[in-house]
C-alpha cells in the first residue's frame, strides 16, 4: 500500500505484518500480569517494556522482517498490538481479586487478534491523545466485556474493569513508543508534522505523565513478601481522609500566645481533606497559591497526595507530583523544579512551558521532612525551602494563578511555615480514622467544629471492608480482637499505615508477640521476615539463609544507619559498600557471599526496599521512612548495649575515650529528629531491666563528654572544624536522648511496681552552676527560632538543682520529674513546658514565662514566682506552699 504524505491531521491504516495464522501466540496472562506487578514493585515504569519484551514480541512478525523494516502502517499495527496486550495485562493485575480464576478462562490473545482483524482501523493524532475514544478501543472493549461475562461479574465491576483498561492504554502506548523507538522510526516520521513540534511533544509528555499518575494508584502496595507484589493497591483500600485547621477563639488571635507563637486556645474546624483542597484549587486565587498538609508518620499524607494527583490527571489537569526525598534543592526552587520535571523518567520538560493563565499548574511537594541534607535538621531545610518557594510565587504568577503549590510533611517540618501564610485555613492537619476524644468534648483545651455528621464516624470498618473486597473475602469490619486487647492496639488501627501492617500480619497468621505499640508491631513484622528467610522455598539463594539472625539484623541496621547518615530514606549501593568497609563490617557479608555488593543486594531484595530511578543508578530506598527509623533506633540501642558490656568487662574493657569515639562515628554524621527519638524511646522502654543497668554507664560517658567534649572521629568523615563541631553536637544530643530514654524506662518500671517508688533522678557532673545552661545553649543553638530542639525533649529526670538558667529558652521542654530545686530561672521561657512532678522548691522564677506549662504535681514550695506569667498553666496537684506569687499572672490557669 502506498502511504499518503502527511497532511494537517493525517490518518494511517494499521497493516498486520504477517497473516493471522502466524500471529497466534498463546500468552500466559496470569504470569504476564504478575510480571507487570513485580516490575511495578521492583522498578520504575521506565523499564516496563524491557521486562515484557519476551512476552510481547511476536516471533513471526519480527523474525524474517525486522520491525525497523516494516511500513509505517505495519509499525503502527505492532505498536498498537503490544500496547493493547500490555494494557490488558495491567488491567488483569489491577483486578486480580475479581479475576482469580483467569487461568481457567479462554485465551485473550485470539480475542485481541479478532479485534485488530475485524475491520480496517486507522489511527491519527487524536488516537495518541485520547485512544479510549477511538473505534479501535470501542471494538476491544466490546470483546473484553464478552470475555468478562465468563466470570459472572456484575455490570458495575465490568464497568470498572473497562475504565481501568481505558486508563492503562495511554500509559502502555507512551511507554512502548518511548522505550523501543527504533521499532517505530518510520511511524514517528509519518506523524512528524503533527506530533513532532514542541507543543505536540509537550502534550504527549503530559498524556504519558498523567497516565503514570493514574497507574500509580493501582500499583500493588508492599507486603510481607517483599519480592512479591502486594494483594491490594492504594485504590483498593483508600478511605477519604479528614483534617482540621485551627481558628483562634474570639479574643485569642491578638492575645497571649504560648510556645512557638500558637494561640493558646483555638477551634479545630474539621473538614474533608479532598473537598478543602479542591475548593482552594477551584478558586484559583493568585494571592492564595499555597496549601500545607501536615500529619504524623503513616497518617496517609502521601496516599492523599498521590490520589489527588491521579484524580486531577483523570480530569486532564496539569499536576506534577514530586516526592521531596528525590528533589535536589540547592537554593533555587525554579531550577530544581525544571531539572526534576525535565527528567525522562518524569514529565520530560519544564512544566512551566506552555502554561496559560486560566489553566494553572498544581505542583504537589510531598515529604517536607525528607528534604533535609546531611548536616542540617530536616525542619531547617524544610523552612528554607518553603520560605524560598513562597517568596518566589508572586513573581512566577505575575498576578495570575499560573502555579499553585500543595505541600505535605510531618508536623515538625511544617511548623514554621504557618508564619508566612495569610490565614490558618491554609495549613491543615490530617486526622486518624478515629477522631480524638476532644472532638466529642471529652478533652479540655481546644474546641472542635464538625459541620457534617459523617466527619465524626469511625472509619476503620470501612477500611477493613474494602480490604476484604480487594482480597476476595467478606470482612464485616475491624476485627473485634483489635478493640478488646487494650487501647494501644486500638490506637494502632486508627493510623492507615499501621492498620495495613496489622492486616498483613493477620493474613500471615504471624502471632506470638503481643502487639501493644508501634515498636512491637514493627518487631513482629521484622520477625516474620526473618522466619520467611529461613523457609528455603522462598529464597533465591541459600546463602541468605546461612546468615545468623543476629548478623541479618546487624546488616539491616547498618543499611538504615547509612541512609540516616545521608539524611534520606535512600542510599546508593556504592555508599553501602563504603559504609560496610569503613566500619570494618565486610566479614558479615563476605563470609556468606562472594562480594560485599552481592551480599548487600541479597539483603535488600529480602526486605522493604525498592530501586529508585531504575536499576542502573544503584539507589535503593526504604518503602517507608519509618522502617529506616525503626532499624536505626535498634542500631543505636545495640551500640549502647555493646559499649556497656565492653566498659564493664574488667582488664580488657574499652576505655571511655574509645567508647565516645565509637559513639561519634555512629551518631555524629546525622542529627536526631523527633520521629527517630520516638522509636528510640520505644526500643529502650521495652527493656526496662537493661535500661536500669545501662544508666550508670551512660552517666559515665556523658560526664566524660561534659568534661572533655566529644572526640574527633577518625577517618575522612570530618572535613573541617565546622564538621567536627556538627558531629560532636549530634553525638552529644543523641547520647542525651538515650540517657533520657533509660531514665524514663526506669521511672515507668518503678511506678508500675508495688510499694515504695523511689524518685528517678539522673545526676551529672555539670562542672559548676553554669554547666547545664551551657549544654542547653549548645544543643539548642543550631535550631531555627520557634522550633523545638530534640534536646529540649530529653531533660526529664535530670538533677538541675542550683543551676543558673537565667533567660534560657526552654519553651516546650520536657522537664518531667526534673530537680530544679533552688535553680535560677529568672526570665526563662518555659512556655508550654512539661514540668509534671518536677521539683521547683526554692527556685527563682521571677519574671519567667510559664504560660501553658504543665505544672501538675510539681513541687513549688518556697519558689519565687513574682511577676511570672502562669496564664493557662496547669497547676493541678501542685504544691505552692510558701511560694511568692506577687504580681504573677494566673489568668486562665488551672488551679
Amino acid at each position: 500500500m502506498t502511504q499518503a504524505m502527511p497532511t494537517h491531521n493525517p490518518s494511517l491504516a494499521l497493516e498486520p505484518p504477517v497473516p493471522e495464522s502466524d500471529r497466534q501466540v498463546r500468552v500466559d496472562w496470569p504470569k504476564l500480569a504478575t510480571t507487570v506487578g513485580k516490575m511495578l514493585v521492583d522498578a520504575s515504569f521506565a523499564g516496563y517494556a524491557g521486562v515484557l519484551k519476551s512476552a510481547l514480541d511476536l516471533p513471526a512478525a519480527l523474525g524474517a522482517t525486522p520491525a525497523a523494516g516494516l511500513s509505517p502502517g505495519g509499525q503502527a499495527w505492532l505498536l498498537v498490538h503490544r500496547a493493547l496486550m500490555a494494557a490488558l495485562a495491567g488491567t488483569i493485575r489491577a483486578n486480580r481479586a475479581q479475576l482469580g480464576a483467569i487461568e481457567d478462562s479462554p485465551e485473550l490473545t485470539p480475542t485481541l487478534d479478532r479485534v485488530l482483524g475485524s475491520q480496517p482501523f486507522e489511527i491519527d493524532r487524536r488516537f495518541f491523545e485520547h485512544p479510549a475514544d477511538s473505534a479501535l478501543f470501542r471494538a476491544l472493549e466490546d470483546q473484553f466485556r464478552r470475555w468478562l461475562v465468563l466470570f459472572r461479574l456484575p455490570p458495575e465491576i465490568q464497568d470498572r474493569l473497562c475504565l481501568t483498561l481505558a486508563e492503562e492504554l495511554p500509559l502502555a502506548l507512551a511507554e512502548e513508543g518511548r522505550s523501543r523507538r527504533e521499532d517505530y522510526q518510520r511511524l514517528t516520521e509519518f506523524f512528524a508534522d503533527t506530533l513532532g513540534d514542541p507543543a505536540a511533544r509537550r502534550a504527549q509528555d503530559w498524556r504519558r505523565y498523567r497516565a503514570g499518575l493514574i497507574e500509580e494508584m493501582r500499583r500493588p502496595l508492599f507486603n510481607l513478601e517483599p519480592t512479591e507484589p502486594g494483594a491490594v493497591s492504594l485504590e483498593d483500600v483508600y478511605v477519604p481522609l479528614r483534617a482540621y485547621w485551627e481558628r483562634p477563639l474570639p479574643g485569642e488571635g491578638e492575645g497571649r500566645r504560648g510556645a512557638g507563637g500558637k494561640a493558646e486556645k483555638t477551634t479545630r474546624v474539621v473538614v474533608w481533606l479532598e473537598d478543602h483542597i479542591q475548593q482552594w484549587l477551584t478558586a484559583q486565587d493568585p494571592k492564595d497559591p499555597v496549601r500545607i498538609i501536615s500529619g504524623e508518620p503513616g497518617c496517609g499524607k502521601s496516599s492523599f497526595a498521590r490520589r489527588f494527583a491521579a484524580g486531577l490527571a483523570r480530569g486532564q489537569r496539569r499536576v506534577l507530583y514530586i516526592p521531596l526525598h528525590r528533589f535536589d534543592f540547592q537554593g533555587d526552587v525554579e531550577a530544581a523544579l525544571a531539572a526534576f520535571a525535565g527528567s525522562a523518567d518524569e514529565l520530560g520538560h519544564d512544566p512551566r512551558d506552555g502554561l496559560v493563565n486560566d489553566q494553572p499548574l498544581l505542583v504537589i511537594f510531598d515529604g517536607l521532612d525528607e528534604l533535609s541534607k546531611t548536616g542540617a535538621a530536616g525542619s531547617d531545610a524544610a523552612a528554607d525551602f518553603v520560605g524560598h518557594l513562597i517568596s518566589r510565587l508572586p513573581a512566577i504568577n505575575h498576578g495570575h494563578p499560573r502555579v499553585l503549590v500543595l505541600l505535605a510533611g510531618r508536623p515538625v517540618a511544617t511548623a514554621d511555615s504557618t508564619t508566612t501564610l495569610r490565614g490558618p485555613w491554609q495549613r491543615v492537619q490530617v486526622l486518624r480514622y478515629v477522631l480524638p476524644a476532644g472532638a466529642t468534648g471529652d478533652e479540655a483545651g481546644d474546641q472542635w467544629e464538625i459541620g457534617d455528621p459523617a466527619l465524626g464516624a469511625d472509619q476503620r470498618d470501612v477500611w477493613w471492608q474494602q480490604y476484604g473486597r480487594a482480597t476476595g473475602r467478606a470482612i464485616p469490619g475491624l476485627p473485634k480482637d483489635y478493640t478488646t486487647r487494650g487501647p494501644a492496639l486500638a490506637e494502632i488501627t486508627e493510623q492507615p499505615l499501621l492498620n495495613y501492617l496489622l492486616a498483613l500480619l493477620r493474613d500471615q497468621a504471624s502471632g506470638g508477640a503481643v502487639i501493644d505499640s508501634t515498636h512491637a508491631l514493627y518487631g513482629a513484622m521484622f520477625n516474620y521476615i526473618w522466619q520467611r528467610i529461613n523457609r528455603p522455598s522462598h529464597l533465591r539463594s541459600d546463602r541468605l539463609a546461612a546468615l545468623s539472625e543476629e548478623d541479618y539484623e546487624t546488616i539491616l541496621e547498618e543499611i538504615a544507619v547509612a541512609a540516616w547518615h545521608t539524611a534520606d530514606r535512600a542510599v546508593t549501593r556504592a555508599a553501602l559498600e563504603s559504609h560496610f568497609k569503613d566500619n570494618r563490617l565486610e566479614n558479615l557479608l563476605t563470609e556468606h557471599f562472594p562480594t560485599v555488593r552481592t551480599g548487600v543486594s541479597a539483603v535488600l531484595n529480602a526486605f522493604f526496599f525498592q530501586p529508585r530511578g531504575g536499576a542502573t543508578l544503584g539507589i535503593c530506598e526504604f518503602t517507608h521512612k519509618s522502617f529506616r527509623e525503626y532499624l536505626t533506633a535498634r542500631r543505636l540501642v545495640r551500640e549502647v548495649e555493646d559499649l556497656h558490656e565492653n566498659l564493664n568487662r574488667g582488664r580488657s574493657s574499652l576505655r571511655v575515650e574509645e567508647a565516645l569515639g565509637r559513639w561519634v562515628r555512629l551518631a555524629g554524621p546525622a542529627a536526631l529528629d523527633f520521629d527517630l527519638l520516638g522509636f528510640l524511646g520505644d526500643d529502650i522502654a521495652a527493656r526496662p531491666a537493661d535500661a536500669e543497668s545501662w544508666l550508670p554507664t551512660l552517666v559515665t560517658l556523658f560526664n566524660a563528654n561534659l568534661c572533655d567534649g566529644m572526640p574527633v572521629a577518625a577517618g575522612g568523615a570530618i572535613a573541617s572544624f565546622r564538621d567536627a563541631e556538627r558531629h560532636a553536637r549530634n553525638a552529644e544530643e543523641t547520647l542525651l536522648a538515650v540517657l533520657n530514654a533509660c531514665a524514663s524506662a526506669l521511672d515507668a518500671k518503678r511506678r508500675a511496681g508495688s510499694g515504695e517508688t523511689p524518685r528517678t533522678l539522673v545526676t551529672l557532673d555539670w562542672g559548676g552552676p553554669l554547666g547545664a545552661g551551657a549544654l542547653i545553649h549548645r544543643l539548642r543553638g543550631q535550631r531555627t527560632w520557634g522550633q523545638s530542639a530534640v534536646a529540649l525533649a530529653c531533660l526529664g529526670w535530670l538533677d538541675l538543682s542550683e543551676q543558673v538558667l537565667i533567660v534560657q529558652d526552654l519553651g516546650g521542654a520536657d522537664l518531667r520529674g526534673a530537680d530544679l530545686g533552688r535553680a535560677d530561672l529568672r526570665g526563662a521561657d518555659l512556655g508550654g513546658a512539661n514540668l509534671g512532678g518536677a521539683n521547683l522548691g526554692g527556685a527563682d522564677l521571677g519574671g519567667a514565662n510559664l504560660g501553658g506549662a504543665d505544672l501538675g504535681r510539681a513541687d513549688l514550695r518556697g519558689a519565687d514566682l513574682g511577676g511570672a506569667n502562669l496564664g493557662g498553666a496547669n497547676l493541678g496537684g501542685a504544691d505552692l506552699g510558701g511560694a511568692n506569687l506577687g504580681g504573677a499572672d494566673l489568668g486562665r490557669a488551672d488551679l
